[in-house]
């Protein structure tokens, strides 16, 4: 759930930039394939406003809004063994990324793009249908959101 509040974060400063609500794109964003029955199980958001995701995973319309408001250089589509291994439910704190398993070539990506693939073990969590993400109780963004409110009664 905390992942899908930092996709959701991400999502809304690229949408605001272009002028368009989060409201609007989330209702495009339908699932197709049963394996991945949360958004935060095929997509993973990116500090740099990009995403980690596995386009099977989404229905064609759903595709096209991801398309749409994502730039290719900033899409990284997962090949169908990181998504079974649920690369996508990873955590994300900076430019560390923890998920249980990477291929060499999602490794390689991450790290071209100056992340650190931080891998633990998982199997016994992902075979009840997740993965690191789903192991947290991010308080991380409660923590700069209660700064931000303490700025401006400032």
């Amino acid at each position: 759930m905390a992942q899908t509040a930092a996709l959701i974060d991400a999502l809304k400063r690229v949408l605001r930039a272009k002028g368009v609500t989060y409201a609007k794109l989330a209702k495009g964003l339908k699932l197709s394939e049963a394996s991945y029955y949360h958004l935060d199980t095929a997509m993973c958001a990116l500090p740099c406003g990009g995403v980690i995701y596995y386009p099977a995973a989404f229905t064609p319309a759903a595709l096209d809004v991801i398309h749409a408001h994502v730039a290719p250089a900033d899409r990284i589509a997962l090949m169908p063994e990181d998504a079974a291994r649920f690369a996508a439910n990873s955590v994300v704190v900076g430019r560390n990324i923890v998920l249980s398993s990477a291929s060499a070539a999602l490794r390689r990506t991450l790290e071209q793009r100056g992340y650190r693939v931080i891998e633990t073990p998982l199997d016994a969590f992902q075979r009840s249908g997740g993965s690191a993400c789903c192991l947290t109780l991010r308080l991380d963004h409660r923590a700069k959101a209660a700064q931000q409110a303490q700025r401006r009664a400032s």
